[in-house]
């Protein structure tokens, strides 16, 4: 890390927020030979004086004194957090004030309140003074975009690689994201990439999984197995040949419904004149009382006999109608399997066409699923971290990791030392020049001494450290971060 200016915070002033507020006791410990400004009235706000070279400030003390509140305090004024609106529970209302000179060596005053968010440049005179006007007052000048341009100023916010490394994946990436200074439109069109790889992934495998399932069908049609044996068969002389059936069987079908008719009055008949020859018999053994009855029956048998001749030579003259309606039933069922046939023919010409459809559409999405992978790669490269070894994804149906990993290793599976290695090379980078840790007494010493290297090449380090024994709010501040001791009971509080 280095730079030529630096940033420097030289005060902040809080009336409400969060756990912190206007009039509460506060141990501030400037180190010797600093004097604040002026003595600042506890009922009008706490205000604390950063020391120049002074850039480890901590805040200590037992549960609920303050140390988070006053961490996150520092995080919103320099645009690092949105994590609500902070409010001080004990008089609802929120309101703080920070100045702080920015790398540009402008003096820049933050003004919050529960419900806006402002930055201001102070305007300095030629010696380099705040220049104030006729009441006295600082002139100040607003700066559109506050959040933004604090960001822009300040850099983006370090964190402890051990605590990057214990965050969930999702969050990693976030973290990465906003050290390295993704704009609105490059994390819209990021999400926008995503939902196009996701929904045309997802288009391509319910294309394929249709044509999947129409193969599993054509496969097992025995039209499709012998498709142009049965192309040849379905051609159009057959079509119009058996299309024709009809017609030429509908006469022989009437006149062999006549002919059967007739078999049917030749029975009878047959079966009647019998029953007269009956008759008959009975008549001559009584010839003499039935005389006139027996002419009456010999004449209906005369004409009987004329009318079965008559059926009988039709009969004989129709007999060869039999042979054509069988002939014409063994076409009606030829034409019947024709058409079955056919139309099984058809419905396989039409899943083959769903098929090939289905086919090229599933090859389409592929091609275009391999453009949005290969743009994605692209981006990724574009936005990924500027540290070797280290890589930031985001999940998809072809990239299943998600997170942070350095040398291919998630980063909860690396030690210490290559937690440091890729951080201090992002903190070069990507110009981190804030760190806000909390609980710094539960690190090691390894950290500890990275923590004053990043230190001595100008950056600030706030942080938090649970001190039983003090029961109000202490601010200290130091040119590198101390060692402690830590004590059976104060880790037993960590834990």
């Amino acid at each position: 890390m280095s730079n030529k200016r630096w940033l420097k915070f030289f005060s902040v002033q809080w009336f409400s927020f969060a756990g912190l507020f206007k009039g509460q006791k506060v141990d501030i410990v400037y180190p010797e030979g600093f004097t604040p400004k002026y003595t600042p009235d506890p009922n009008n706000g706490i205000v604390v004086f950063f020391p120049p070279e002074h850039r480890y400030v901590e805040a200590s003390g037992d549960q609920g004194v303050g140390k988070s509140s006053l961490l996150s305090l520092f995080k919103e004024a320099a645009g690092h957090t949105s994590l609500g609106r902070f409010i001080n529970k004990k008089d609802q209302d929120k309101k703080y004030i920070e100045e702080f000179e920015g790398e540009d060596g402008n003096l820049y005053r933050v003004v919050a309140t529960r419900t806006q968010f402002d930055l201001f440049q102070v305007i300095r005179d030629a010696d380099g003074e705040p220049m104030k006007d006729s009441k006295g007052k600082v002139v100040t000048s607003r700066v559109n975009t506050p959040k933004e341009m604090v960001q822009k100023l300040v850099g983006p916010a370090g964190k402890s690689p051990m605590e990057v490394a214990q965050m969930k994946p999702a969050d990693q990436v976030a973290w990465f994201r906003s050290v390295v200074r993704l704009s609105g439109e490059q994390l819209e069109f990021e999400a926008d990439l995503n939902r196009n790889i996701t929904t045309t992934y997802n288009a391509r495998k319910n294309a394929n999984q249709k044509t999947n399932e129409l193969t599993k069908v054509l496969d097992a049609n025995e039209y499709y197995k012998d498709h142009e044996k049965w192309l040849g068969y379905f051609n159009e002389a057959n079509t119009k040949r058996y299309n024709s059936v009809d017609e030429e069987i509908r006469d022989v079908q009437d006149r062999y419904t006549r002919f059967t008719q007739l078999q049917q009055q030749s029975a009878q008949m047959h079966e009647a004149r019998q029953k007269k020859a009956e008759d008959i018999e009975e008549i001559q053994e009584e010839i003499k009382r039935l005389h006139e009855r027996l002419a009456v029956v010999q004449k209906e048998y005369v004409d009987m006999t004329d009318s079965l001749e008559k059926i009988d030579l039709s009969l004989a003259e129709q007999k060869d109608v039999v042979t054509e309606y069988q002939n014409s039933t063994i076409l009606v069922r030829e034409a019947s399997e024709y058409f079955q046939k056919k139309m099984q023919f058809d419905h396989m010409v039409a899943l083959l066409k769903d098929y090939n459809k289905a086919s090229d559409e599933a090859i389409r999405l592929d091609h275009k699923l391999t453009k949005y992978r290969e743009l994605k790669k692209r981006f990724s490269k574009e936005v990924a971290p500027p540290v070797e070894g280290l890589e930031v994804c985001t999940p998809d149906e072809e990239e299943k990791r998600e997170g942070a990993f350095y040398k291919g290793l998630p980063l909860d599976t690396i030690c210490e030392s290559e937690q440091w290695e890729w951080y201090t090379q992002l903190a070069k980078t990507c110009g981190i020049r804030v760190m806000y840790i909390e609980n710094i007494s539960s690190l090691g010493s390894g950290s500890i001494n990275k923590f004053n290297e990043f230190i001595e090449q100008g950056g600030y380090v706030f942080a938090t450290r649970m001190d039983v024994e003090q029961k109000e709010l202490r601010v200290t501040f130091s040119t590198k971060v101390p060692t402690y001791k830590t004590t059976a009971r104060e880790k037993a509080e960590l834990a």
